[in-house]
């Protein structure tokens, strides 16, 4: 049976095609026969919160250009700002600000721009006429360990009848870096080579281990509880040993120069779900410089930490030493010269991992003690003399 018939079938496809073409033309036929509705749309995409009449100024061709390829950990990231008035008056006042909050980067230069450190805001203000444009140079620097980071570069200009957003995204690469330690004679060690060398001991204690000839059940446990003792400490030992050669070529390859401090800021250390429910966490700050100085007849923008010998600062001993240097002022300082950017603004030794280091290099100590005499006991059996007492 039907349920409608032709006639009242008809009228609601009639009904139909006329709400679709009533929505159709206010969807896709308006937006382009109203020029007001594509100027307020292209406005909308573009961030501002007005649109600007034909007699007004107009800044929203303006643009902010920025790296579009990754930029290694303590190298620089420029940005070009273009403020261009294409509309047909000169507004009263023209204000431009750009702030430096991202943790991962310190600022480097920004020649026509003012910039307050308490808010870490650069800014600029004043008049652009119809039809031309101003071009300012922005220069961030990059600070340690920021690999894997990404930096969000906003800039916001404000005018008497609208405003514009910009914002430029950059990620952060690993450190170009050939040689991580270089050694008296210019020899180069990498962490490779660092890890290979590990390995083989690593390898080299199993094999002590598997070829002796186990004399007791008790004997065999507590020679491989000094294994993994060994083991263990094995890499911290490697990672101390880098320290120390670092140190040591503070003093004794470094050069001395003058920098100059153009930021700084602290970086806050600490993971939260490390310490657990249950336990507050704790943090810590790094006091983090923002340096200019000359190395080789180049000037050089670098970004360090003066938390080098002490990682773990609490507030007060972050913000005092950050008090020491004053902004725009020069002090003496020491950089690396197979790598520039590295640099210290005091020599002085790593001592808080000296400290730390004397825990495992005493078990590492003992169980290579152990070792070796379970290895001379098992060769003494082997010739028929009796094995030395292990103590």
């Amino acid at each position: 049976m039907n349920l409608y018939s032709p006639g009242k079938c008809l009228k609601i496809i009639c009904a139909t095609l006329l709400v679709s073409s009533l929505s159709f033309f206010c969807v896709c036929i308006l937006p382009f026969a109203d020029p007001w509705v594509e100027q307020r749309a292209t406005a909308a995409n573009q961030g501002d919160k007005t649109v600007p009449d034909a007699d007004e100024a107009d800044f929203g061709q303006s643009v902010m250009l920025g790296p579009d390829h990754r930029i290694p950990e303590g190298e620089t990231i420029d940005y070009e700002i273009i403020l261009r008035n294409t509309g047909s008056k000169r507004p009263d006042y023209i204000e431009l600000r750009i702030p430096v909050d991202s943790t991962s980067v310190l600022l480097a230069s920004a020649p026509e721009l003012s910039y307050n450190p308490e808010d870490r805001v650069l800014r600029w203000r004043g008049m652009i006429d119809p039809g031309e444009e101003r071009r300012f140079t922005v220069r961030l620097v990059t600070i340690p360990k920021s690999f894997g980071t990404w930096v969000f570069t906003r800039a916001s200009i404000g005018w008497g009848s609208g405003d514009k957003g910009l914002v430029v995204q950059t990620e952060i690469g690993p450190e170009l870096r050939p040689s991580r330690f270089i050694l008296p004679g210019g020899i180069g060690i990498e962490w490779t080579e660092v890890i290979i060398l590990g390995y083989l001991l690593f390898v080299l204690s199993f094999w002590i281990i598997g070829r002796r000839k186990i004399r007791s059940r008790d004997e065999d446990i507590i020679t491989y509880v000094m294994s993994g003792m060994f083991l263990a400490t094995l890499g911290a030992l490697l990672f101390l040993s880098g320290i120390v050669i670092e140190d040591i070529r503070m003093f004794v390859s470094y050069e001395k120069t003058t920098c100059t401090i153009i930021d700084k800021n602290t970086k806050v250390l600490g993971n939260p779900g490390f310490f657990g429910r249950n336990v507050t966490p704790k943090y810590y700050l790094e006091p983090l410089v923002a340096v200019r100085f000359v190395a080789g007849g180049k000037e050089i923008f670098a970004a360090g930490s003066l938390a080098k010998s002490s990682p773990f600062l609490s507030d007060k001993s972050a913000l005092r030493r950050l008090a020491q240097y004053d902004l725009g002022k020069s002090y003496p300082c020491w950089f690396d010269p197979e790598h520039p950017r590295t640099f210290v603004l005091k020599r002085s030794l790593s001592w808080t991992y000296y400290l730390i280091g004397i825990v495992p290099l005493f078990v590492f100590l003992i169980s290579s003690r152990y070792l070796i005499k379970t290895f001379i006991g098992r060769k003494a059996s082997k010739e028929g003399l009796p094995p030395p007492p292990i103590q």
